[in-house]
């Protein structure tokens, strides 16, 4: 998730996640351009204040949330960083982003 002072939070691994190649992908991409993805466990008021949140796997790659139980994520549209970390996903894939279809960049 994505907080309003641009923090990027996950779920740590002892967290009953797994440690998936696309999670720790994002990750390392997102640090390598200078963000701050800080690993540990969060409220769920955290997630209801949260700007943006996305999952990660190898399926379905990088979704993102805009809706968590009945309140809109956000603004209720995928924001820039998970728009961001889509683009660097299929980037890292040899895709042609300018090809991939919209609904795939959300």
């Amino acid at each position: 998730m994505v907080t309003e002072d641009d923090q990027i939070i996950t779920r740590n691994l002892s967290s009953d996640i797994l440690p998936g190649i696309t999670r720790a992908h994002v990750i390392a991409r997102l640090r390598d351009r200078g963000l701050t993805v800080e690993e540990r466990a969060f409220t769920p008021d955290e997630a209801y204040a949260a700007r943006e949140i996305f999952t990660t796997s190898a399926g379905a790659m990088i979704a993102p949330v805009v809706q968590l139980e009945d309140r809109p994520v956000g603004d209720g549209k995928p924001g820039p960083v998970t728009r961001l970390v889509q683009r660097l996903y299929y980037e890292a894939l040899g895709a042609d982003v300018s090809k991939v279809a919209a609904w795939a960049l959300a």
